[in-house]
């Protein structure tokens, strides 16, 4: 069987505590993470930001 393939996202950003790609909330952080957690979150998608990188789909064997 033959997995659906999914396009990556032209845009990915951080929106208060949800990663959003192509304007679609595809992640929140939960709102009891800790401080380490949230850092390292909101560290992880100002990484993606500035490079430009995309999310993808990490079952995706694409990727």
């Amino acid at each position: 069987m033959e997995r659906d393939r999914m396009e990556l996202p032209a845009h990915v950003e951080m929106r208060g505590d949800t990663v959003v790609a192509d304007d679609r909330p595809v992640a929140t952080l939960n709102p009891d993470a800790s401080p380490f957690a949230r850092r390292r979150f909101e560290n992880l998608i100002a990484h993606l930001e500035a490079n430009d990188v995309h999310l993808g789909n990490p079952w995706d064997d694409r990727n």
